[in-house]
This record gives structure tokens, sequence and C-alpha cells, in this order.
């Protein structure tokens, strides 16, 4: 008995110090693509800075396709840039260590609608809270979550008419949270990989008022890594040109 506790207690040691090193090695790669990302800002400002300048000081003497091919380096570029953006922001976030506490949704939520009013003003859009209630976690990061289901919802309702309902209630133990809209909803091939990172639906099967709707596929990637932090789970039910919803489930108190 005493030669097979000494085993499993060297067995638990090595595990033990096998996680540490696989943490060490993550943390490691982390910070390398951290940093990649970080400095591949200064080479894409460069391109959209002189692409810039060459169409203003070259545009009006360059022929159809040249001008075709100079647009679609900037919007290549900005895309990037776009990309670059939310990389280091998913970084940041994600590594963010916060102290747990009492999180109030009905105010995380103001707040998001009200950093998004002007994207709302400008599309004419109708956002309704209903029955939010508390929940237990890190702060940002749950402010993070409704931001996001908040901002994917307003890219893709439609102008003039857009309706998105946000509301809340206990289930089982847990907080609900559902984010609702009447926008375009999402084609049946891309739902289970809609939490992917860099997944997004081909700009030509989502058209919005027959514009293709900018975005990198970081977002919800982030909402789905921090519910799941939490010890909870985020879903969709979408149906084409028939809307979107979402669905977040989160522990009502601490863990234990």
């Amino acid at each position: 008995m005493a030669e097979r506790t000494r085993e499993l207690t060297t067995a638990n040691q090595q595990l033990a110090a096998n996680a540490r090193a696989l943490q060490a090695k993550q943390e490691e790669f982390r910070d390398f693509v951290y940093a990649v990302t970080h400095d591949l800002k200064g080479p894409v400002n460069a391109i959209l800075l002189t692409a810039d300048l060459l169409a203003q000081r070259d545009g009006a003497g360059l022929d159809a396709e040249s001008r075709e091919e100079l647009d679609r380096i900037v919007r290549l570029a900005g895309a990037t840039e776009d990309m670059i953006r939310d990389l280091l922001d998913l970084f940041r976030i994600t590594s963010l260590s916060e102290d747990p506490e009492w999180v109030e949704l009905s105010r995380v939520t103001e707040a998001a609608v009200e950093r998004l009013r002007p994207q709302l003003l400008a599309k004419h859009a109708r956002v309704e809270v209903n029955g939010l209630p508390r929940v237990w976690g890190q702060p940002s990061k749950l402010a993070r979550v409704v931001a996001n289901l908040l901002d994917n919802a307003v890219k893709y309702v439609p102008a003039g008419r857009g309706r998105i309902e946000i509301a809340g209630g206990l289930e089982n133990g847990h907080v609900v949270l559902t984010v609702r809209d009447n926008g375009i909803g999402i084609p049946e091939p891309y739902r289970h990989s809609i939490f992917d990172l860099f997944v997004r639906v081909p700009p030509d099967e989502q058209l919005v008022e027959g514009e293709a709707v900018p975005g990198s596929g970081v977002g919800l990637n982030v909402v789905k890594r921090i519910v799941e932090t939490h010890g909870g789970t985020v879903s969709v039910d979408s149906a084409a040109r028939a809307g979107t919803c979402f669905t977040v489930r989160l522990p009502a108190g601490p863990l234990p």
C-alpha cells in the first residue's frame, strides 16, 4: 500500500509539473503572437498611408483598372488593420485579471447601448431592454460580452426598421441573457462555426442593404472565451432572413 501511495504521489507531482510547463509554454506562445501582431501595425499603417498619398497625388491620372487595384489595396490593408486591432483586443481582454463581483447586467447594457448610440441612430434601430438580473463575474469581461453581442446585432439589422431585444432571467440556477434581432440571420452552413476565431460568413452571402458588413471574425470568439471562463455557455438560433438570437447562460452565483 505504501509503495502504491508513493507511486501515485510521484505521478501526481509529474502531472503537476507537466501542467506548469505546458502553461508556461502557452504563455510564451501567447506573448510571442501578441508581439508579432503588435509589430504588424506599423507596416500595415505604412501601406495605408502610401496608398492614400498615391490616390491624392496620382489618382486623377490613373486609368480605371489601376484605380480599382489601388482601391483594392486600401480595402485589404484596412481589413488587415481591423483584424490586428481586434486580435490585440482579444489578447488584452482575455488576459485581463479581475476580481469577480456582482455585476448588474442592466447597467452594463445601458453603457453598451450608449457607446453604440451613433450606430443605432444612423440605422434608426430600436433597442428594447427587459428584466436583466445581476450576475457574479468579472465586470469588464461581462461588459465586453454584452457590447460585442449588441454590436453584432446592430451591424446586421435593416436600416429604418431594425429591432434589437435584450432580455434576461433566471433558469435552473443560471442567469440567462438573450440578444435577439430582426436582421438578415446566419446561413445554416455557418451556424456551427460562427464562434470560431476568424470565421465569418462570406461577405457576398450576408449583405445588408446591398452592402458587405465589415468585421474580422474575432468578436464572437471573444464572447465565447469569456463566457466559458465564467463557467457558462453561449449558443445561437438563427434563420436566413429571419433574425438571430444569441443566448448566454452563466452561473447565477459564485462557483463552488
